[in-house]
């Protein structure tokens, strides 16, 4: 399958280009300038293999992209090659820390050189990095780092734990965050001494950060569109210590980090710390990718999204067949009311009806099937006629219960024959692959997603987006031998408290505006800050008919409504990739597969050539 749309982007100083030509046609493209570098974006679909650029002026730069590798940071080498592939592009060569490493500093030139946690370098290396740094090689450092005269950092001591990265410039190397913004980080970290001027972030403690306050939860309230600049400030009696610092060395540069940011990720989706940790550090792609940028003197990489626009899922659980719907008795044994029909909660009802409700707002829908809630040919043909438009992934087995799930969460043998029984069930209906899921109340222990990892599944939904939202799709780490999976985390953020209880009061009707306007705000800094939109209902709201009350569950479709009108009436909607999750996880995957390999056959053209790596 061809995929169009696919973002290309050179950031280099100085030159001005003539033309672009791919694969031999010359072609449109867009060019800006971006504080001491010209952006020039271009987009390809995936069957394009040569890209060419012509200069105005001779090009100086190679496009070489190399890793220090020395006995303190093994373990830390694959995620950085397979974080550059997936967001860059380009593969990295690995520099080890002896005479063969020295040699290839000597004889290759380097646009960017990453040193990761590197405790000890030996003096040839750290020689011709100082020479390539002057000479306008970027350098990136991460954590541990040996004192020169070039890199001043007295290491202190270290800490870990949660915290937060207080913004303190506006700078290159950390957008599209500006100042004053707070990026959540849990890790290690190392404390470090250095001049103010050179600090661009700070380290803060998770108990000196101030949430909203009454005033602001009033005002969202009556005016939904209503977004606070700072949701969220630094005390002012808390102490910092530095984040990320930056200097200009010469003609290059390079950017400090005190923790390892792509070590700290693998390690997070390796682990798989739950549904609210582990996509915690998320915020953190977008820093590392503008740090490459800020750095490099040239640099190609790949785009995130198609045709830059901001990815929108609405996804949806549908799993009130299972919880509430009782088949002996054809009725939900949950109802309350008199008006509640037989048929309500059942899977041929829920689901038509959840897919009626986005169609009315031009929404594609992405609903997680729990197959033990398919009970007969009705709920089959149910399933058909919704996945000819819309996208069915899967939520459990044919076990039922979430309960279920949760007593059995330890046993991975029963996880993957639950898993492997109800895909079969639902693909064998549809008669294509599902290509997703969600975890029953997005529980799961630290290797479940090896197993999702392994049945051919690309994406996981079971994590929730963190303030502000800048939460990019990654690549999840096998938790038992830390390597890179076929398998991408999607980060959520629930409707729940809109559509499921339909308020009476005032005060009640308030609080669903004042969630509407986290909503709002979720979605204008998912796209503000490269994040992917995925919102999630169930359809034991968005599924049932408006009399009708289960439990706690009571559709509020004026909230519904309301949500709605203002998103798709907002005016960076027509800037949003409306789209399901599979075909959405198809064209992300694929993308991240494109590799990029850059020369300079005549002195003002540079040829960039494109292939597909294969899957881990």
């Amino acid at each position: 399958m061809i995929f169009d749309g696919i973002p290309l982007r050179f950031y280099f100083s100085k030159n001005g280009v003539e033309e672009v030509k791919v694969d031999g046609e010359k072609t449109a493209f867009d060019s800006r300038i971006i504080d001491d570098k010209l952006e020039v974006k271009l987009y390809v679909n995936s069957s394009v293999s040569n890209v060419e650029l012509k200069f105005n002026t001779p090009v100086q730069s190679k496009f070489k992209i190399g890793i220090l590798e020395t006995k303190h940071n093994k373990d830390r080498i694959v995620p950085w090659t397979t974080f550059i592939e997936d967001y860059i592009g380009i593969k990295s060569e690995v520099l080890t820390n002896d005479l063969h490493g020295e040699e290839k500093l000597k004889t290759n030139n380097y646009s960017l050189l990453i040193a990761p946690n590197v405790c000890e370098l030996s003096e040839g290396i750290l020689s011709r990095m100082h020479a390539l740094i002057e000479g306008g090689c970027g350098v990136i450092i991460t954590n541990s780092f040996p004192k020169t005269d070039y890199f001043i950092l007295d290491t202190e001591e270290k800490l870990s734990g949660d915290f937060y990265l207080n913004i303190m410039q506006d700078h290159m190397a950390i957008k599209p965050y500006s100042i004053k913004d707070l990026i959540p980080f849990q890790g290690e970290l190392t404390i470090i001494k250095s001049e103010k001027k050179q600090v661009i972030a700070t380290i803060v403690e998770g108990k000196r950060i101030k949430k909203e306050g009454k005033i602001t939860k009033i005002l969202r309230g009556f005016l939904p569109n209503y977004v606070p600049k700072r949701g969220y400030h630094v005390e002012k009696s808390s102490e910092e210590r530095v984040a990320i610092l930056s200097q200009n060395i010469g003609k290059g540069k390079f950017v400090y980090f005190t923790f390892d940011p792509i070590y700290t990720l693998a390690l997070d989706t390796s682990q798989d710390k739950g549904y609210q940790g582990l996509a915690k550090n998320f915020n953190l792609i977008s820093i590392i990718v503008s740090s490459f940028i800020w750095a490099s003197s040239f640099l190609v990489m790949k785009g995130l999204y198609k045709y830059d626009k901001t990815p929108f899922v609405y996804s949806v659980d549908v799993e009130s067949s299972v919880s509430y719907y009782d088949y002996l008795q054809r009725k939900c044994s949950f109802c309350i009311e008199k008006g509640c029909k037989d048929e309500d909660t059942k899977m041929e009802h829920s689901l038509n009806k959840s897919a009626q409700y986005l169609e009315e707002f031009g929404f594609i829908g992405s609903f997680h099937i729990d197959a033990g809630g398919i009970y007969d040919e009705s709920d089959e043909n149910a399933l058909k006629k919704v996945g000819k438009k819309h996208d069915i992934a899967f939520h459990q087995g044919p076990s039922g219960s979430h309960k279920l799930w949760a007593e059995n969460i330890l046993n991975d043998e029963w996880i993957e024959k639950d898993l492997t029984n109800g895909r079969k069930k639902i693909e064998k209906i549809l008669g294509y692959k599902i290509r997703g899921m969600r975890y029953p109340a997005m529980m799961r222990n630290s290797k479940t997603h090896d197993i999702l990892g392994q049945n051919d599944l690309l994406y996981d939904s079971s994590s929730l987006a963190w303030y502000p939202y800048g939460t990019i799709p990654i690549r999840m780490f096998s938790n038992k031998g830390f390597k890179p999976l076929g398998l991408w985390e999607i980060p959520l953020f629930e409707v729940i408290n809109v559509v499921k209880n339909k308020p009476k009061s005032f005060r009640s009707k308030l609080k669903v505006r004042y969630e509407i306007s986290k909503i709002l705000e979720y979605i204008k800094k998912c796209h503000l800050n490269n994040g992917m939109i995925c919102l999630l209902d169930h359809d034991m709201s968005i599924g049932s008919n408006l009399d009708h009350m289960h439990g706690k569950w009571h559709f509020n479709k004026d909230g519904f409504e309301h949500m709605m009108k203002l998103i798709t009436k907002s005016n960076i909607f027509r800037k949003f990739w409306i789209t399901k999750s599979s075909e959405f996880i198809e064209w992300y995957s694929t993308a991240r597969k494109i590799n990029i390999e850059a020369d300079l056959p005549i002195i003002n053209v540079v040829r960039i050539k494109l292939s597909l790596r294969g899957s881990y």
